[in-house]
Order: C-alpha cells, then structure tokens, then sequence
C-alpha cells in the first residue's frame, strides 16, 4: 500500500511542477482538491485499519481500487499535459488499471460554498450543523436520518455543501460521499430506481464492479461497504417516485448500517421521499420556506451585482429591494438570477443604474 501512496506522491509533484509553468489541463475528472481530499480519508482510513489487531481483506480491497483509479487519473493528466513516464515495455498506460480513468462516473454537483454568502437560513444552518456535527454517542441504536425538502433553488444543496466541507465534520467521518441522484429520464432509473440509487451511492464510494447485482446484492454490498464506519452521505436533488418491479419490499434504509454514528442527508421538494427514502426510521425533516425578509432577498440580490466590485447603492434603494423580494418571490436561486441580470445592465449603461 505504501508504494501506491508514494507513486501517487509522485504524480502530484510532478502536476504541482508542471502548474507552476503552464494551466494544468483535467477532462473528466475530479479536481485535484477532490483527490487530496479523498487521499487524506484514504490514508486515515489505512491509519486506523493498523490499529486493530483482527481485520478483514475487504476494506484494503477498496482501498487499493481507490488508489489505482486515481494514480490512472493522474497518469492521464500527466499525459493530456505533455508529462508521460514511458512504462518498460514502452506504453504509457501499460497499467492493468489504465482503464479505470475511462469508466463512466458519478455526475456530482458538490461545489464549495462560503457560510458567509448564506442569507436567511441561518438558523437552518445551524440546526443542520447540530444534527449533524454534535451527534449524541455512537452506540444509539440507529444511524442519523436528516431530509431536508424546498422548493427549485431555495438553497438545499448549498446548505448541505456547507456542512458537507465543515472542518468538524471532515474530521468526524469518514467516509465522507455525495451522490447526485439520478433524473427520471435516466433509462436504468426508470428500470429500478431503488437499483439505480445504490449503485450511484456504491460507485461514489468506489465500488465499480456491480454492473451484474441485482437490488438485494447491491444493497448488500453497501452495507459491508458502510459497516464499522461512521460514514456521511448526502443524497442530493432527489425528485422521483422510488416505485419499482424488483424488490419493493427491500428498502434502501436496510444498507445503512446502525450503532456507529453513521449519517445521511437526502435533499428533495417534498418529505414524502424521506419515507421513501428511510423507510420507517426515525428521521428529522428541515423544511425550507421563501424568505420574506426584503433585505435578506436585496444581500442575495446585490452580492451578484457588486461582483465587479462595484459600490451598488441606488438612490431607490427601499423600492428595489421590495421589487426584489417581489419578483423573487423569496427564492433565493431567483434574487441570484436577477443580480445577474441587473450586473449585465449596469455593464451596458456604464454603472448608471437601470431600472428593473
């Protein structure tokens, strides 16, 4: 395992030399910040492993598949950027893994965002940061189940990207996952969508061979994946119906593992997927409603405008920030869009404010 690490070790310095000349060039791949990420939860994970004394095979399995996807993926940015270290018998991919970086992956949508740009959710903010953060002791019985239901763009997936890169909770699971949920129009989500979930959920956390399981073997699968870990999924952007011809009676609940502390956040428009979803665990929902506080909709709506690092303060002030709120109607993804579009006029009429 060791020498996985430092091949990989390698790579990395030779990218790092090689942006230090020249933009590094990734085509469909995680970003580098991801890599280390997930390099640090692997090298955490092998830490703890050492520690105990009676271990099975199967944690260092995927261990090892981990690192040899991302070792792939950086040999291939090595080689889109003119970098290759020839192998012996001549090829540059010569790996038996050299494959792995071509297979299809997860669709994420995980983005950073600052705590710092979330208006009016606060509070949620920090009810969320609670649950999830400052847990009671592992031993309960069961595993935290947290949804969190809104209507299009009112800042679900932002309030969980938030939690998702807090420093607590990077140091309090591991691992950490997040899994955009398939679309209705997905054609194996239309098959099965209980199917279609856990293998999205099973490839984010690096387990690629299951093209051949069906439901109960997928979810099998998780369950051993997730066993004996105090482990974090967010199930992001979750609008389906999870009705299917395979296995309805089998839940998705069951490959979560209970008693370690383990969480999962489903982001959705309606509660009743958290049923669906956890079955009949006991869950805690955070609704999000429209703001309705005008100056919270004008500081979504004016952080858009000033991002040319204007100084936006209208003579009409109190008037556009009700327009604001109106027109919104307390979406925030809303009041974005319209500070977007009031930045493209004041570009066009040289800062003289125009009118909405």
């Amino acid at each position: 395992m060791h020498s996985k690490f430092q091949d990989i070790h390698n790579s990395l310095e030779k990218l790092l030399s090689l942006s230090s000349t020249q933009p590094v060039k990734q085509q469909g791949q995680s970003s580098f910040k991801e890599k280390l990420y997930i390099l640090n939860d692997l090298l955490t994970e092998c830490q703890i492993l050492s520690t105990k004394k009676r271990t099975i095979h199967f944690p260092y399995i995927n261990i090892r598949i981990k690192l040899n996807k991302i070792k792939a993926e950086l040999e291939s940015a090595l080689s889109q950027n003119g970098n290759v270290n020839p192998q012996p018998n001549g090829s540059a991919n010569s790996s038996p893994n050299a494959d792995i970086s071509q297979r299809r992956t997860t669709p994420i949508t995980y983005r950073f965002v600052d705590p710092k740009i979330i208006h009016g959710f606060e509070e949620h903010l920090a009810t969320l940061e609670r649950l999830v953060v400052r847990q009671k002791s592992d031993e309960d019985d069961g595993y935290k189940a947290i949804a969190i239901v809104g209507t299009k763009g009112i800042g679900k997936t932002s309030l969980c990207a938030v939690i998702f890169d807090n420093e607590e909770v990077k140091k309090r699971f591991l691992p950490r996952v997040w899994v955009s949920m398939p679309t209705p129009s997905d054609e194996e989500y239309r098959k099965c969508p209980k199917r279609a979930i856990a293998k999205r959920i099973l490839s984010s956390l690096g387990v690629e061979e299951v093209e051949n399981h069906g439901l109960k073997g997928l979810i099998c699968a998780l369950r051993q994946e997730l066993a004996r870990k105090r482990y974090l999924i967010v199930l992001d952007q979750w609008y389906g119906d999870l009705s299917s011809s395979e296995g309805d009676s089998l839940g998705l609940e069951h490959g979560f593992p209970k008693g370690y502390g383990g969480t999962v956040i489903v982001t959705s428009r309606t509660e009743r997927v958290a049923k669906q979803i956890f079955g009949d665990d006991k869950r805690t929902v955070i609704p999000l409603l429209p703001l309705t506080d005008a100056d919270m909709c004008w500081a979504i709506f004016k952080q858009e405008v000033e991002k040319d690092e204007w100084d936006f303060s209208p003579s009409n002030i109190e008037e556009l920030k009700q327009q604001v709120l109106e027109r919104s109607g307390g979406i925030p993804l809303r009041a974005k869009v319209l500070g977007e579009f009031m930045l493209n006029q004041l570009r066009q009429s040289n800062n003289t404010t125009p009118t909405m």
